[in-house]
């Protein structure tokens, strides 16, 4: 389904904003206060890993579909819940990696519910997995929907976070959900040591253009 919303435009900082005032003890687990505070109009240009490592909050380049690449910083933290927000209030939401909300986009993830814990982040030292979730989908107020998901590690890749290159463990996971007679793969390259979801391409549902993540700038508990 093609979106008629115009592409996702995330706002990078530009230098001068992201030096001033940052000094190298600022951790970046901060949430961000206010978004207007941070950026300044709709500059393409993303940061380099040199100015992320002066920048307070953490961050994420992101890329919705076919759309350009773009940052979006951290809005707000819940147990392990992590609000990524852009310029334009596109939120995403994401858990140990995984997204698992989306708000003010054409097909929104409202709800996400498991029984069990996800075996997402042990995946750097596990072999195969299966999972099971349900998800609620507006504007169709679908609820409750059952989606299966099976993941298997493939092995170590070198892969691109920015403009760095890192060592990433692949993970491949089949989404299967009957009831909307939908199936996906998603794609995670977890830190080798800590599992922790350096890049992803991920398909959470019907109607959502594989959406690229790559953590710059990672959030520290």
């Amino acid at each position: 389904m093609m979106s008629t919303r115009p592409p996702l435009i995330f706002a990078a900082c530009a230098a001068s904003l992201l030096l001033v005032g940052c000094g190298k003890h600022l951790e970046s687990s901060a949430p961000v206060g206010t978004l207007g505070l941070l950026f300044t109009g709709t500059q393409a240009t993303l940061p380099t890993s040199e100015a992320l490592n002066s920048f307070p909050y953490a961050a994420q380049f992101v890329r919705m579909g076919d759309g350009p690449k773009g940052m979006v910083v951290l809005g707000g933290v819940k147990q392990n819940q992590l609000s990524w927000v852009s310029q334009d209030r596109v939120i995403l939401v994401t858990r140990y990696g995984r997204i698992i909300k989306l708000a003010n986009w054409p097909v929104e993830i409202v709800g996400w519910r498991c029984q069990v814990e996800d075996p997402l982040p042990s995946m750097n030292r596990t072999q195969h997995a299966r999972f099971e979730y349900e998800i609620d989908l507006m504007p169709a107020h679908l609820s409750r929907i059952p989606v299966q998901a099976e993941l298997e590690r493939l092995g170590a890749e070198d892969i691109q976070v920015g403009d760095r290159t890192e060592v990433g463990i692949h993970v491949v996971e089949h989404l299967r959900a009957a009831a909307l007679d939908y199936e996906a793969s998603n794609h995670y390259w977890l830190h080798p040591q800590t599992g922790r979801v350096l890049k992803s391409i991920q398909a959470p549902a019907p109607g959502i253009a594989p959406i690229l993540i790559e953590a710059v700038r990672p959030y520290a508990s």
